[in-house]
């Protein structure tokens, strides 16, 4: 199950799940060209960018919306369920948070109608 706050979602993939490590380095060299790495627990969240595409885990244009309501609170935290792990997170507002595009193109949609596309989120 996928589900932020309220809203239960499609099986969204979390594409750079396993991007982050709880460690952070930086690496120097001293005058005589050894090298120097120093290792910290990192203060940066990890990113969570869940992805549907044409073929699979489209959004109804309601849920659209209702995540655009929830993305239009500032400085707000959700809770956010990912098969059976919870986590608060916000939208990442530095990248475009919810990015989607219609199935079936319309002039004139309704909230049945079908999207693809990628949400963005930051575990706080």
């Amino acid at each position: 199950m996928v589900k932020i706050d309220t809203i239960e979602l499609p099986d969204l993939i979390w594409i750079d799940e396993f991007d982050y490590l709880p460690i952070s380095s930086s690496k120097d060299r001293t005058l005589g060209y050894n090298a120097l790495v120093w290792s910290s627990k990192n203060k940066f969240q990890r990113n969570i960018t869940l992805q549907g595409d044409e073929n699979r885990a489209w959004l109804t244009r309601k849920q659209v919306e209702e995540l655009k309501k929830l993305a239009s609170i500032p400085d707000a935290v959700f809770d956010f369920e990912y098969n059976g792990k919870k986590y608060k997170v916000r939208f990442r507002y530095e990248d475009v948070p919810i990015e989607v595009y219609p199935i079936l193109p319309r002039t004139n949609p309704n909230d049945a109608d079908y999207y693809y596309g990628t949400i963005r989120l930051q575990e706080v």
